[in-house]
Formats: C-alpha cells, sequence, structure tokens
C-alpha cells in the first residue's frame, strides 16, 4: 500500500487526495485498510502481469450518520488513470453498497479533477 501511495505525482496527489503528503505513515494507512463491511468497505483494482500483482486503484466507501448515504472516494495511479479502472471500482462499490441498503453515495471533489 505504501508503495502505491508513493507512486503518485504530485498533481494526483493533491487531485485525488487533495493534498500532497510526502509520508504515508503507518498508523495512516492501517486507518485506510480496517474494513467493518457494516460502515465502511474498501475494494482494490490489481492488474497482474505474470508473477507480480500491482494495485492500480483503491476504491472505498464510509457510511454517513444518517445510515442511508455513504461518502466514497478512489484514486487509482497515474499510469492507469483513463483506463476504465476507476469506473469498475465504483461501479463494484455501488453493486456492494445496494447489497447494504445505501441510498446514495456523497463525495468531495476536486473542481480542477476531470
Amino acid at each position: 500500500m505504501k508503495e502505491f501511495f508513493y507512486s503518485f505525482s504530485s498533481g494526483s496527489m493533491y487531485h485525488r487526495l487533495m493534498s500532497v503528503r510526502m509520508d504515508m505513515l503507518r498508523e495512516r494507512l492501517q486507518k485506510l485498510v480496517i474494513v467493518d463491511y457494516a460502515s465502511n468497505m474498501m475494494t482494490l483494482a490489481i492488474i497482474e502481469d505474470k508473477e507480480e500483482e500491482t494495485i492500480a486503484g483503491i476504491g472505498q466507501y464510509n457510511l454517513n450518520r444518517d445510515m442511508l448515504t455513504a461518502e466514497v472516494a478512489q484514486v487509482v495511479k497515474d499510469e492507469y488513470q483513463n483506463t476504465g479502472a476507476g469506473h469498475e471500482l465504483l461501479v463494484y462499490l455501488t453493486h456492494l453498497a445496494r447489497k447494504r441498503g445505501i441510498l446514495a453515495f456523497t463525495a468531495e471533489v476536486s473542481a480542477e479533477s476531470r
């Protein structure tokens, strides 16, 4: 996971994560990957190349207080942007959310993000 975050260009880091972090502390990574399946969910887009697997993107949602909506977020590595990886992450997260009874997603998006 650390490798995944350190691979972003500063532009991607800013537009996708809304900050330019030069460090990814273990505690911060742990908060990102704790999934309880009731209030938060995370999924990965994995690229398999012979014997190696690479994380191409991460999508997640966290249940809002109203228990009917969730905040969704996703990030895709620079080299896999515009390949459909982000779309597939969102489609799968939507599928999982519907099964849990979530009616809508909310998201915070940079105005400059395409």
